[in-house]
């Protein structure tokens, strides 16, 4: 219900749907009864992701960064943290805020690292995210000029050759980047040359 609400700036109802989570969870977490502490976590990290995308939705980037920091289990890997993560850096790029969308969608690309170094099988859903989020970051990274965006924009285009290469966007990201001059044209046609030969 709090994404549906914050989607459609119903920022005051999803104020008041956070603000109820808060004390069922503190509420929760001081119980003397035996609670499940994995789902307890997991529902920690669904809260402070939502309250990312909820601070992103009213314009606070600097209360959504503090926020993501404060995420508890960052480094597990986790689908709702990767969607916020994916939606803030969408938003950030459809503003035309580059190096804020390459930040977020960094941070997005790494909970996909996460979780499929822990899936035990290919998670079709997941492979969607991640094309979805290298192509966007990308997207991002070509309008930066540090030599950490030309990193970050060399590994993920790396990545969406290497995984994503038969598919139709990513085809069409190269063919833009080589119209841009973004990459070496000569380099550009041995590889298509050794891919079907």
């Amino acid at each position: 219900m709090l994404t549906c609400a914050s989607e459609h700036d119903c920022v005051a109802i999803s104020l008041k749907v956070i603000e109820a989570v808060a004390m069922r969870l503190d509420a929760l977490a001081h119980l003397d009864t035996d609670v499940d502490e994995a789902r307890l976590r997991q529902c920690n990290v669904h809260y402070y992701a939502l309250r990312v995308h909820l601070a992103w939705i009213q314009g606070r980037p600097d209360i959504a960064d503090h926020l993501f920091l404060n995420i508890p289990d960052l480094n597990t890997g986790d689908c709702c943290v990767l969607d916020v993560c994916f939606k803030v850096g969408s938003s950030a790029l459809s503003r035309r805020q580059y190096d804020v969308a390459a930040k977020w969608l960094e941070r997005g690309l790494q909970q996909c690292k996460l979780l499929v170094s822990s899936s035990k099988e290919s998670d079709v859903a997941l492979q969607n995210k991640e094309l979805l989020t290298l192509h966007a970051l990308v997207r991002a990274s070509i309008y930066l000029d540090t030599h950490d965006s030309q990193d970050s924009l060399a590994r993920a285009l790396e990545q969406l050759k290497s995984q994503y290469s038969n598919v139709f966007s990513v085809r069409l990201l190269e063919l833009e980047l080589l119209a841009r001059g973004e990459r070496d044209v000569e380099q550009y046609f041995q590889g298509e040359f050794s891919h079907y030969h």
